[in-house]
């Protein structure tokens, strides 16, 4: 498997999807108030954004060649509701989580399809440098009693905010979808099985 995949994976060895999407809101949050962050030690804000970091790589990289798998692709014609029922399209395993904790919900239908059209969008918006430059500022600001405001406007916030939710949702698709042969096996969630309806005589 290429090391931009195993990154992807490697990321959420370290945190599943929902602890993910948590963090980030955590740090986008403080970074944006005068308050340092609390509540958990400032380590584990330098830790989050040095792997979101080796995550961003990777998407570069990924994106770079153009190395997409057609798994991670859903047939479009058979892709009504959201496939919520199909758990192995969106749901990660994690013993304290619901499949509705993996649903991703910063992504449109056709992202959802395509996870790599997220990438695709992601690297467009700024260059490798100028997300890590991002990441590094939220680290300061979530770390400092400084806001982020103050140096940015509110439309460039949300637009950070929007594209890194997308940013982990996308790349836990992709994670999930990959054949296990290119990934370490790991235990899978069972799609939902048909209730079979009792016919009365």
């Amino acid at each position: 498997m290429q090391q931009y995949y195993q990154a992807i994976d490697n990321f959420f060895d370290a945190y599943s999807l929902p602890h993910a999407l948590h963090m980030l809101a955590k740090l986008i949050k403080t970074a944006d108030k005068e308050k340092i962050w609390k509540g958990a030690c400032p380590a584990n804000a330098i830790w989050f954004t040095e792997r979101l970091e080796l995550l961003t790589e990777a998407v570069f990289a990924l994106q770079e060649r153009y190395d997409y798998h057609k798994e991670v692709i859903l047939d479009k014609d058979n892709s009504g509701l959201w496939m919520l029922n199909q758990y192995k399209t969106y749901c990660g395993w994690h013993r304290a989580s619901a499949p509705w904790d993996f649903f991703p919900r910063h992504l449109s239908q056709k992202e959802f399809i395509d996870p790599y059209k997220v990438l695709k969008k992601f690297t467009k918006y700024r260059s490798l440098a100028g997300w890590k430059e991002i990441l590094k500022d939220l680290r300061f600001n979530a770390l400092s009693p400084h806001s982020i405001s103050e140096f940015d406007d509110r439309i460039g916030i949300i637009s950070i905010w929007l594209l890194l939710h997308k940013l982990l949702e996308a790349a836990h698709l992709i994670e999930v979808r990959m054949p296990d042969d290119e990934i370490k096996p790991r235990k899978k969630w069972k799609d939902k099985k048909p209730v079979k309806k009792k016919i009365t005589p």
